[in-house]
């Protein structure tokens, strides 16, 4: 879970993660309430730092973002036979 942070107001939010290995979901929580975004696409990418091959997901919350100040919660899952996951990067767009 992420510090809040003051976003403005919005019809909507997108949102990534590039990551390597497991699952992730991503919440924004504003007033102690969760609004969970619907994962879309997953795509190959490439972390910028390590040049790790990685997967980038999308994430879409459709909804509108009042101004205020709202937290990201990430969440990571390992799938079978996984033992490690690494998690590079994460952004998320008022629209």
């Amino acid at each position: 879970t992420a510090s809040p942070l003051a976003l403005p107001a919005g019809q909507s939010a997108r949102a990534w993660v590039r990551h390597r290995g497991g699952a992730v979901g991503l919440t924004l929580r504003s007033g102690g309430e969760d609004h969970p975004m619907a994962a879309g696409e997953s795509r190959p990418a490439m972390e910028l730092m390590g040049r790790n091959a990685c997967t980038e997901q999308s994430f879409t919350l459709d909804r509108p973002v009042e101004a205020g100040d709202w937290q990201v919660v990430l969440t990571g899952a390992l799938g079978d036979g996984e033992d490690e996951m690494a998690v590079y990067d994460y952004g998320v767009i008022v629209l």
